[in-house]
């Protein structure tokens, strides 16, 4: 059924709004001949050839039921939705290259494997494939599929030579079942551990990942085998209905819990939010596991929050075998999660809501906004109380930004060239994220695991002061680019970057909004402006195009109106991004900062040497905006006034007013007669009289046009961010 049987899209615009045509045949009544997939018709019918839309009045030589039909190449690229479009190859180099139809362009095993079980399960069933009159046999001849496409290159060393095979990164997204077949669903995994151990079956049809493998080599038990796994891929187990059931947190919501569905109870609110201490939440979490590439050895992939400090790390080992591009997403997922089911929510609800059940996902409204919680405890009585903690809903797991080659096949090449390393002061992304360290991002042509970052003083007594552990997305402008809108989306902007080690996807506004897909691009004047895309389309190896921008992030308006140049280095700014581990007062002067690859020497040949000047983006406050001027005619006055920004927590909507942030509330007004300082005042309010005995001493007359400049005040860093207004009275 559904697509090529029951009806068809006549166009790319009818795919996109779901306008679906029936396939019929009003001339003969006979809508096979137009099924593409109505295989068993087309197999058991005679066949009349049709010219100029009329049929021959006698058949075709074929005789129905005669042969068997042979799937000489059967595939499915390991590509998400992959099953939308199966005959598609992911090569960005060819011409005829492509992926399937809404495809998010993220490798997924799983739609790989499920599309081929669904291929086998369906004409492995006798009323799906029917004998033939004529030969003792099915229609199909199921022992004869070829299955598309089993490389004779050995794995892993295909496709982790890229240098000696051109095709290599094509194996990411595309047809082969090298180092895919042999990877075990972890629905399966989950049934096998708990039949094993118990006895016991377990529904896994809601379980959808897959592990390459699993060692349990210790007698433990079924909960001590699978706890932490569980965990990891955010995985419940519940009993219903007599049984038991694995599901997985991250899907849509079972039921919806309106406002009117809340029950009061004595004097306490309908609804109640506790918040976990963020203290008591990891910054940071490090998973040990077994590494293909690594001839199995134990390799540690590691996830950090971009924001804040690093307070508390979590060490888990788990005797998962896999691979670091694999993992790092699960990980980074893992770590997303925790921080996203940190409040706990209690409520009432009637007993006609019986269909609520301990383990659902539930769309609630608390705090007038849409919340996914899922339900932990329920204690039953005149009313049922329900006890839920938020979570995180449906997450798309993207692939790492870029893999690290940890074979153990030799030798790297010989071409290794030293790291490529940028320095980002930027703005900090919370108030527990350190203003004064600027930003790191590096990678290398060959990754081997880390890069060690050292300091020095005067460039001589180099001391390793960190290891960043992932490669960055580091890449360059290819097209201009100018300013741009900035609160709203800047649907006109488009650019082309070359990103060579980014993995970039579309996503929605939602998920926009809550801090994906950030991209800094370096201005003529060296600052970053932070901007967030919509869209990322593929349209070269390593050749992106972007579009629907967030421009001008967290206060860099400076960037903006600066400009860019065409070659200009851009960021991907992810969990790869560290900040430098260095003190304020190393920060009040230039240093020397040298950068290396792990397990190769720490000389000339495989470092980078560059000279850091700091100047703590972080610790300047933002711009003031809504500059205004008005007169009173009656004295000639003229009242200049502004509203101020906070650089940290300026989301909190709650608030009256978003925090200082700084140690005292002061701002310097400049006024300019076109780039001429005229006049300057501190004050300490937002808002300053420019009485029109000053302007007359300034200008002569009453002034009718003038530029004034307002910048806030730091304590520690003195004016910050400027923003400028031509005057016209």
């Amino acid at each position: 059924g559904g697509e090529g049987f029951d009806w068809f899209y006549a166009n790319g615009a009818d795919r996109q709004t779901q306008n679906r045509t029936p396939i019929t045949d009003g001339a003969y009544n006979k809508p096979w001949v137009f099924r593409y997939k109505d295989l068993v018709s087309w197999w058991s019918n005679q066949h009349f050839e049709r010219h100029g839309g009329v049929e021959a009045n006698a058949p075709t030589a074929w005789l129905p039921q005669s042969k068997p039909i042979i799937f000489t190449e059967v595939g499915v690229p390991a590509i998400d939705k992959a099953a939308n479009q199966p005959n598609v190859f992911f090569d960005p180099s060819s011409s005829e290259g492509a992926t399937p139809y809404f495809s998010a362009v993220t490798r997924d095993d799983n739609a790989q494997r499920s599309s081929l079980a669904v291929i086998h399960q369906h004409w492995a069933k006798g009323e799906n494939n029917p004998t033939s009159s004529i030969y003792d046999g099915p229609m199909v001849d199921t022992a004869k599929t070829h299955i598309w496409a089993w490389d004779v290159r050995p794995y892993p060393l295909f496709p982790q030579q890229n240098e000696i095979w051109a095709d290599s990164e094509n194996w990411r997204y595309g047809h082969w079942l090298n180092g895919r077949l042999g990877s075990a669903p972890l629905g399966e995994l989950i049934l096998q551990i708990v039949k094993q151990y118990t006895g016991l079956e377990i529904d896994v049809s809601d379980i959808h990942d897959t592990v390459d493998g699993y060692v349990i080599s210790d007698r433990v038990s079924a909960r001590n085998a699978l706890e932490t796994l569980l965990e990891l891929y955010q995985i419940d187990v519940l009993e219903r209905a007599g049984g038991l059931i694995a599901i997985s947190r991250h899907r849509l919501p079972d039921a919806v819990v309106e406002n009117v569905d809340y029950v009061d109870v004595d004097d306490t609110p309908e609804v109640t939010r506790q918040r976990e201490q963020s203290d008591e939440i990891p910054s940071a979490l490090s998973l040990a596991y077994q590494d293909i590439d690594a001839d199995f050895r134990a390799v540690t992939c590691s996830s950090r929050r971009l924001t804040g400090e690093r307070r508390r790390n979590r060490d888990v080992q788990l005797p998962v075998v896999s691979t670091y591009e694999r993992v790092l997403p699960v990980v980074e997922q893992w770590l997303r999660s925790l921080w996203l089911e940190r409040d706990r929510i209690s409520f009432a609800i009637p007993q006609s809501r019986l269909d609520v059940e301990v383990g659902d996902v539930l769309q609630t409204r608390v705090d007038d906004r849409d919340n996914l919680v899922v339900v932990t405890r329920i204690e039953e009585g005149l009313m049922r109380r329900v006890q839920a903690r938020t979570v995180a809903g449906i997450q798309r797991l993207t692939s790492a930004s870029n893999v690290a080659n940890r074979s153990s096949g030799g030798d790297l090449p010989a071409a290794i060239l030293p790291p490529n390393v940028v320095v980002l002061d930027l703005p900090v992304f919370d108030e527990e994220q350190a203003g004064h360290a600027p930003q790191l991002a590096i990678n290398a042509n060959h990754w081997t695991g880390g890069s060690p970052v050292a300091l020095s003083n005067d460039g001589s007594a180099f001391q390793v002061r960190q290891t960043i552990e992932r490669a960055a997305a580091i890449g360059t402008l290819l097209s201009d680019f100018g300013g741009g809108p900035i609160g709203v989306f800047d649907h006109a902007s488009t650019i082309e970057i070359d990103l060579p080690n980014g993995n970039l996807s579309s996503v929605e506004d939602q998920v926009l909004f809550s801090g994906r897909n950030i991209l800094a691009v370096q201005s003529r004047s060296n600052t970053w402006e932070l901007l967030q895309f919509g869209n990322a389309e593929l349209i070269g190896p390593n050749h992106w195009r972007l579009s629907k921008f967030l421009r001008a992030q967290l206060g860099t308006e400076d960037a903006l109106v600066a400009g860019f140049d065409r070659g200009a280095s851009v960021v991907l700014i992810n969990g790869a991004i560290e900040p430098l581990d260095v003190s304020r007062s190393e920060t009040d002067r230039s240093f020397q900062l040298k950068a290396g690859l792990l397990g190769r020497e720490f000389t000339d040949q495989f470092t980078t040497q560059l000279t850091v000047d700091p100047v703590r983006r972080g610790l300047k406050p933002l711009s003031p905006i809504h500059l205004r001027a008005m007169r009173d005619f009656e004295s000639g006055d003229i009242a200049l006034s502004w509203i101020r920004r906070t650089r940290v927590n300026g989301d909190v909507w709650e608030a009256v007013d978003v925090p200082l942030a700084e140690e005292s509330e002061q701002y310097v007004v400049s006024i300019k007669n076109g780039a001429q300082l005229i006049r300057s005042f501190q004050v300490s309010l937002n808002y300053v009289i420019y009485s029109e005995l000053q302007q007359v001493q300034d200008f002569g007359e009453t002034a009718t046009e003038f530029s004034f400049e307002v910048a806030q005040i730091s304590a520690s860093e003195g004016a910050g961010i400027s923003r400028s207004r031509f005057i016209s009275l």
